[in-house]
């Protein structure tokens, strides 16, 4: 599905027989491997991505619960979502020119709503706990 590593989307480990083994700590087939959080350089993630060691797998992603999942909401409740995070928007902007520029926008198509999102929020890291509270309601609902 993915042709190169993905910053903003979970990896697990690919192959059944060879592990990767990261600053003494091991992780085997189907295991999320947090390479940002263990401080992994872009580069070697992405070797490792081209050379096929590790992927992304949306449903892995929903089973361990990791990410942002994104990928367990459908086309309404990432509607929702963008509507709630647009309405915190609104309130720290002083006019509508400035929402217009700094809201989340929108798509009818599922996979393009979830770009849009993350790259919303990969600018706009003071709503990243908004967010969080937001969809973890709509994951609940």
């Amino acid at each position: 599905m993915y042709k190169d590593l993905q910053v903003a989307i979970p990896v697990f480990v690919k192959g059944m027989h060879n592990s990767i083994k990261w600053q003494g700590k091991t992780f085997k087939y189907n295991q999320n491997l947090p390479w940002q959080e263990m401080e992994v350089p872009y580069e070697t993630a992405r070797l490792w991505f081209i050379n096929d060691m590790i992927y992304h797998n949306e449903e892995l992603e929903k089973q361990a619960k990791v990410g942002d999942r994104l990928s367990e909401l459908n086309s309404e409740l990432l509607g929702k979502l963008v509507d709630s995070i647009n309405v915190i928007v609104k309130t720290r902007t002083n006019s509508t020119s400035e929402f217009n520029d700094k809201k989340c926008k929108k798509s009818r198509i599922e996979d393009k709503q979830r770009g849009l999102i993350r790259s919303f929020l990969r600018n706009n890291a003071w709503v990243e706990e908004d967010f969080f509270t937001i969809r973890d309601k709509l994951l609940v609902d």
